[in-house]
């Protein structure tokens, strides 16, 4: 028994320092290369600061649309846009306000192009994308 706590007691932080980063964790790591090659980019299309530049992150794509984040002192700011020419919208929250709800936006089905819209996702549902602070990855509902 000692035996199988001792190898717990090893193997768990291990396993934690491996895992995805969770919610605002994201920021405790630097920019991968993609996100370096992107910031210009995207702080320029979202009229974003350089302090908000320099805190980009990438939470990754889904239903056709981008999604990025950033942090500025207590501010936590989601930013998406639907692939292709379109604008980035960007919801922002507390720190606080985040480690209570976590930040969404909503994605009318009708916004998502038929390739990259699921079967079970009908005309008039709603997809709700939300980033908290447990999150590993966005995590989606629908709402019909």
């Amino acid at each position: 028994m000692a035996l199988v706590a001792l190898a717990f007691a090893v193997l768990e932080p291990a396993r934690e320092a491996l895992s995805p980063p969770r919610g605002l964790a994201v920021f405790d790591r630097a920019q991968t290369a993609e996100e370096r090659g992107r910031t210009d980019e995207i702080a320029t299309a979202a009229e974003l600061q350089p302090s908000e530049a320099a805190s980009l992150r990438t939470l990754g794509r889904a239903f056709g649309h981008d999604f990025w984040a950033f942090r500025d002192d207590d501010r936590v700011c989601l930013l998406v846009r639907r692939q292709f020419f379109f604008s980035w919208l960007t919801s922002c929250t507390s720190v606080d306000g985040f480690a209570e709800h976590g930040l969404s936006r909503r994605i009318v089905a009708d916004d998502i192009r038929d390739g990259a819209r699921p079967r079970r996702i009908g005309p008039g549902d709603v997809v709700v994308m939300t980033w908290g602070p447990e999150s590993i990855d966005l995590e989606w509902t629908v709402e019909r």
